[in-house]
């Protein structure tokens, strides 16, 4: 009943489930397949929303009507009527009307089937949420990987181009009595050998100093009888 194309959606429990279902397929079968048939063949069963209350589980039927129903049933499909079939509908009606597990072996393995189907489709919406989902991250982490690509080569040529640049070695200090001669990188003289710093300029020798060289010679020259106080005496 309801809409062509559209899945008819249950309610209450188990038992009640059960019973929808098979006065679904019993009004079906009799060609009583839309609410509005119903509602006219069974005029003391309600409007058309207490019918769709009926086929969708949400009302109990009660047990008079459901009588009705299936005469009508054995009334349209004579070579399909079988006495089980009011067997099972009272098993049924009594299981929704107590509230207890569907007796009937069909109909609960119906009923878990139909659960099973269910659950698959929720898991199948979310897994496609989660595939759009992945695809969002896949897009924006292969843009990321673009991006430090192209600085990772970025880098690289100005990694090679600083390392064509010649650094200059620090000077090299000489230690001298008396003071420090920095030597620059020119001075290095080929390998195994010694570098010497370049010597000062002497001072010219001034007229005092050749005085005083002359006059350590005379004193030099001297003899020790002039000079030791005791031959004086």
């Amino acid at each position: 009943m309801g809409k062509a194309g559209r899945s008819r959606e249950f309610h209450g429990s188990d038992a009640e489930q059960a019973l929808a279902r098979f006065l679904v397929d019993i009004t079906k079968k009799a060609g009583l397949d839309t609410v509005a048939k119903l509602a006219e063949r069974f005029p003391s069963g309600g409007s058309r929303s207490t019918w769709a209350d009926y086929l969708n589980g949400k009302k109990l039927i009660p047990q008079r009507l459901l009588g009705e129903v299936l005469q009508e049933f054995r009334n349209q499909q004579a070579d399909h009527w079988s006495n089980q079939l009011i067997t099972r509908a009272n098993r049924l009606w009594k299981d929704a009307a107590n509230g207890s597990a569907p007796s009937d072996d069909a109909s609960t393995e119906l009923l878990s089937l139909h659960r099973r189907l269910n659950q698959t489709q929720d898991a199948l919406v979310k897994a496609q949420a989660v595939t759009v989902d992945s695809e969002r991250v896949i897009r924006l982490l292969l843009q990321f990987s673009s991006q430090q690509e192209t600085r990772i080569a970025a880098l690289t040529r100005e990694a090679s181009l600083c390392g064509t640049l010649s650094v200059p070695d620090p000077p090299t200090t000489w230690i001298r009595p008396g003071f420090v001669f920095p030597v620059s990188r020119r001075s290095w003289t080929a390998p195994g050998a010694t570098a010497i710093p370049p010597s000062r300029p002497r001072p010219c020798c001034s007229g005092s100093a050749k005085k005083s060289s002359e006059k350590s010679r005379h004193f030099s020259g001297m003899s020790p009888s002039r000079t030791d106080p005791a031959t004086r005496r």
